[in-house]
């Protein structure tokens, strides 16, 4: 009479393990909630409109730096909530500075900048 017994409790316990794993896959994992955001753009000269290669484009304040591609864009990912300066430069030209650029968790900012020539 005891095996039975062990048996079904044994197979009862098992169905339970299964269905709290179903569940557990169904539930999205907490990484997949937005805890960041981030912000891109594009950077072009003010007079030809050309896209700007190379151009250093850096967070005031942090670490955090990056240098526009061959179509002039640029972009910094996974920023915890917040305002941001950022100052952008490249030879030839004038430095400018982007006030106040702002980053919501799980959205992304657009930030288009003309650079002038410098004298």
């Amino acid at each position: 009479m005891k095996k039975p017994i062990a048996i079904i409790f044994i197979l009862a316990l098992a169905t339970f393990s299964f269905i709290e794993d179903c569940k557990a896959i169904g539930d999205p994992p907490v990484s997949a909630v937005p805890t960041q955001g981030a912000f891109t753009g594009k950077v072009m000269d003010s007079k030809s409109g050309e896209s700007l290669v190379g151009v250093e484009v850096s967070i005031l304040d942090t670490d955090y730096k990056t240098y526009t591609d061959l179509d002039g864009n640029f972009s910094f990912k996974n920023l915890p909530e917040g305002n941001y300066d950022v100052v952008l430069s490249l030879i030839s030209y004038n430095k400018s500075l982007i006030d106040d650029i702002k980053v919501e968790k799980g959205k992304v900012s657009l930030v288009d900048v003309k650079l002038m020539t410098g004298k």
